[in-house]
């Protein structure tokens, strides 16, 4: 009897999917998981590859170790190159991110390591690497690492640990609230007022041994520990702690003591002295009366911490005091659903350069004991390192579009030149229509005008390109909006900036960049869309020694390009500040000519110098603190960003995009922007608050300095570093503040 048809379109189904299965297998023979080895017959060599991928942006620490059989007879050039992708399956030579860089592994010697800085600019979703040995490629030594991750329906706050502490994995914020409010049931009002709260909010720990170079937490929202802890740790390992919080990163301090009695200790350990910002006590009283300051520095009677001048209490959304038999809401503006109000929370912060420190008096997940309230904490908690998260600070996260790209453009590019296209499209119709036509029939010459207009449409278009090449030139161009922290007594640049680039003819190496920089992309947002591939673009990275070199996919002819640029370094620049007579001189040890400079010397008083060019010392001349104000705010104020016309934040395009991301967004996050959360935006960085508080646009008052800094202003880079050597900057902004030693 014949087979019938369903028997047989079954038979070939199983056939197809057993030869599916065994491509699968024979494809993933040739590759491995983080921790397993490889062997190579061909080179004799054994490849081990760790990382752990802690679901964040920034560096992420990759060891590529290779051990021989024996003791090599000659030096063997091993080339490492990492390749990663969001997408959950490998295309043909399609990639995201490429990172590769050299070892030596001598003669005589069985092993080496490489540590490799990979930048993490998109969702590892696939990763896989490729071995040279000598220039040829050792297909035996090809693998891959499983899925890493990928989407996320909940908010994940990702916090690095000691690995000498122990404790979970997780904590969702609802698990907390339970935890913490045991059998008694919450208040009324309090389930009215957090029924919306964003509770698949959750906290992700990695337990990992505190590494010494800041670039590895830059992956991380925050860094836990102990107080007791931080002091054992060895010198390089804090170092490496406070640069990393200098930059901006969250430095959560447990066991502070009950009423906040170790904040001193605290003081110490990140080296207070060296603080720009001053204290309510250093601020003379004609420059910042009682109540007069703001931020971290706000003495209001509800937030200000009586015994502490660096420390105040955080603000978070909390309710009222247990105790309290009212519970007070604060309405939305158009109303429905009524939102908690700010309050003081049960912890305390501090500023610490761009970062923040927060001083816990127990342990990270140890709400207040009030069971009742127990989910309104959680909540505050939860709103708390969102805040003060990865993408808040940062403004906007690499593999998404950021919506202010179009403020911060190279003047003259990106707008299309509506108005002279007009002119000659109407010159063109004119030239080529009436006044060719009765010239030729002076002429009697009508018959040539079946050659005129398209030689004319020929010699049009020659000029416009021949215009549009020479107009944009061949070199690059940038504007760059920097802030930067100089510890001169250190010796030590802290910077963050804004930088965008437009080449005619983009340079083949690339850009260049220290590797103490870490640099993550500003994508346009109207090309981030839900209907379009937000993976567009394959970008390398090679590391050398003391460089990283943005080779193919950050920089293209005659496009935009955009990044942000976060650095700590050593520097010998510097600005000399000394006494000569009755007043003060400087001298600029910048290697960037000084727009300005504005100093508050020891007693109090402000001083102000005009134009220094490098190497030059002028005498500075005493100024009121209000001029001092108004100069800094007209400077920032001038170097704002701003939209080219058309392009405005209110026009229809921004609108409908709005409408539409908040139609695709989860409800969580729907929830999330009802109460200040919501998509981040660049203007809420660290590094526009920081030109914020030099611009008093925050508080309309003048920045609250320590005595004997200075600020200085330039239009061209002082230790922010740029990717192309020797590009014209335009309309840029830098702006530095530096302690000077009288």
């Amino acid at each position: 009897m014949k087979p019938d048809r369903t028997s047989r379109a079954l038979v070939c189904l199983l056939s197809a999917h057993a030869l599916w299965l065994t491509c699968c297998y024979a494809e993933g023979a040739a590759y491995t998981s983080p921790g397993n080895s490889l062997p190579s017959k061909k080179n004799r060599l054994l490849l081990t590859v760790d990382f752990d991928d802690a679901g964040g942006y920034g560096r992420l620490p990759v060891r590529a170790t290779f051990k021989a059989a024996k003791a090599l007879q000659r030096d063997r050039l091993i080339t490492f190159r990492l390749f990663t992708s969001s997408t959950f399956s490998r295309h043909d030579g399609f990639y995201e991110l490429a990172v590769e860089q050299d070892v030596d592994l001598p003669a005589g010697a069985t092993s080496v390591s490489l540590d490799l800085k990979a930048p993490k600019i998109n969702d590892w979703n696939s990763v896989w690497w490729e071995v040279w040995i000598d220039g040829r490629r050792d297909d035996e030594l090809l693998g891959s690492a499983p899925w890493q991750g990928g989407y996320r329906g909940e908010r994940t706050a990702r916090v690095l640990r000691s690995d000498k502490v122990k404790g979970p994995q997780a904590v969702s914020f609802e698990e907390l609230a339970r935890e913490h409010a045991g059998d008694a049931p919450p208040l009324v009002a309090e389930t009215e007022q957090y029924q919306a709260a964003p509770m698949e909010y959750s906290v992700t720990f990695s337990y990992q041994q505190l590494p010494a170079e800041w670039q590895d937490y830059t992956c991380y929202d925050a860094v836990a520990a102990p107080l007791d802890e931080l002091q054992a740790l060895p010198a390089n390992v804090l170092d490496g702690l406070k640069q990393w919080v200098l930059a901006g990163g969250m430095l959560i301090v447990e066991q502070a003591g009950e009423d906040f009695s170790r904040v001193g200790e605290i003081d110490s350990l990140l080296s207070r002295e060296s603080e720009l910002l001053a204290t309510q006590t250093d601020l003379p009283a004609a420059v910042a009366p009682a109540g007069e300051t703001v931020g971290p520095l706000s003495r209001e009677t509800e937030f200000a911490m009586p015994d502490s001048d660096h420390w105040r209490r955080a603000a978070v959304w909390l309710p009222r005091d247990p105790a309290s038999p009212v519970n007070d809401f604060s309405r939305r503006r158009r109303g429905g659903r009524r939102s908690p109000r700010v309050r003081p929370a049960w912890f305390a912060e501090s500023q610490h350069g761009f970062g923040f420190v927060a001083a816990f008096p127990e342990g990270l997940l140890d709400l207040p004991e009030a069971p009742s309230r127990a989910r309104g904490y959680s909540f505050g908690l939860a709103h708390y390192l969102d805040r003060r998260g990865w993408a808040n600070r940062h403004g906007s996260t690499p593999n998404s579009g950021c919506e202010e790209f179009s403020n911060w453009l190279v003047p003259g590019v990106g707008a299309a030149p509506v108005d002279a296209f007009r002119w000659l499209i109407t010159l063109f119709v004119l030239l080529v229509g009436p006044v060719c036509y009765f010239w030729l029939r002076a002429v009697q010459r009508t018959h040539l005008l079946a050659l005129t207009a398209p030689a004319a449409a020929l010699g049009f278009t020659v000029c416009l390109y021949a215009y549009a090449t020479l107009g944009d030139g061949f070199g690059t161009r940038c504007r760059v909006r920097s802030v930067t922290l100089l510890d001169q007594t250190a010796g030590r640049a802290t910077s963050w900036s804004r930088q965008t680039y437009y080449s005619g003819l983009a340079p083949a190496e690339g850009l260049l960049f220290p590797r103490s920089s870490v640099v993550y992309p500003l994508l346009p947002g109207w090309r981030e869309t839900f209907l379009a591939s937000r993976h567009n673009a394959s970008r390398d990275v090679v590391v050398q020694d003391h460089t990283q070199q943005l080779a193919a996919g950050w920089l293209r002819s005659r496009e935009t390009s955009q990044l942000l640029v976060v650095d700590s370094q050593p520097t010998e620049q510097s600005i000399s500040i000394s006494e000569e007579g009755e007043g003060l001189v400087a001298r600029n040890g910048f290697s960037a000519p000084i727009e300005g400079i504005f100093v508050l010397d020891k007693d109090g008083n402000w001083w102000s110098g005009a134009a220094l060019a490098p190497g030059e010392r002028a005498e500075l001349k005493p100024v009121d603190a209000n001029d001092v104000t108004a100069a800094l705010r007209a400077v920032v104020l001038d170097g704002q960003p701003e939209y080219p016309p058309g392009m405005e934040e209110g026009n229809e395009f921004t609108r409908r995009s709005r409408r539409y991301a908040q139609l695709n967004y989860s409800q969580v996050d729907f929830d999330l922007s009802s109460l200040g959360y919501g998509p981040t935006r660049f203007s809420e960085s660290r590094l526009e608050a920081a030109l914020g508080a030099v611009g008093g646009s925050d508080s309309g008052r003048l920045l609250p300095l320590r005595r004997n800094c200075f600020v200085a202003i330039s239009r061209r880079a002082v230790m922010a570093p740029i990717g192309v050597p020797g590009a014209a900057e335009e309309d840029s902004l830098h702006v530095t503040l530096g302690r000077w030693a009288p």
